[in-house]
């Protein structure tokens, strides 16, 4: 096998690698919307939790009392930045 065909292999292997692993991504936290604040970022707090999370979006598709999950990064201050908010109860 040459190496143009092995470089092209090991690529496209390592495309759907991390095709695989960002679909299967497990939640960073789930709650219920308390209240939304800001317009960018927007920030959210979550009903019994303390993180705030914090959305670089110009706009949420979600209520106050929607139940969420939420996938993003846990920051060092205890804030959370999303990357991806579903709606469990839309």
């Amino acid at each position: 096998m040459n190496k143009e065909r092995l470089f092209l292999a090991l690529a496209i292997l390592l495309i759907f690698t991390l095709l695989f692993l960002t679909e299967f991504q497990k939640p960073t936290i789930i709650g219920k919307i308390k209240k939304v604040s800001g317009n960018y970022p927007i920030r959210i707090s979550l009903e019994n939790k303390s993180e705030e999370i914090i959305l670089f979006d110009r706009e949420l598709k979600f209520n106050e009392g929607s139940e969420v999950k939420i996938y993003g990064s846990i920051q060092n201050g205890g804030e959370i930045i999303a990357n991806k908010i579903t709606c469990l109860n839309c």
